[in-house]
């Protein structure tokens, strides 16, 4: 199990989060101001993940904190929800649709980004 908590490849057909990742994460670090995120993000996303320098999830950006000025670090919603790519990908996608979440932060034992699990529209797990 430690060995998919990573999100390294397996062998099997259990449907799991880690066959669905979208590895195209915006992220930021907390020591950036939001006018740099902004200008290096563009207009291509609603949200960054804040992260240290190796990775670890420290928070969300979400687009209202994305249009506002000021440091990062002061911005950011803590606490952000995660998921493991152990985690099954149908029960997962029930559960956001019921709670109407778009997307889960994917993240290893140690709290480092591996990816975005986003359900398809018909409440299904899978790539868009």
């Amino acid at each position: 199990m430690d060995w998919l908590a990573h999100g390294l490849p397996y062998e099997g057909s259990a449907d799991l989060v880690a066959n669905h990742l979208h590895a195209d994460v915006p992220v930021c670090e907390i020591d950036e101001t939001l006018a740099d995120v902004r200008s290096r993000l563009g207009h291509a996303t609603d949200y960054c993940v804040v992260t240290t320098t190796d990775g670890v999830v420290m928070g969300l950006l979400d687009h209202g904190a994305l249009s506002a000025d000021g440091p990062v670090g002061e911005a950011m919603t803590l606490g952000v929800k995660t998921v493991r790519p152990t985690e099954e990908a149908a029960p997962l996608a029930d559960r956001m649709a019921h709670a109407q979440v778009d997307r889960l932060l994917v993240t290893d034992p140690g709290g480092r980004l591996l990816g975005v699990f986003r359900p398809r529209r018909d409440g299904r797990s899978g790539r868009r």
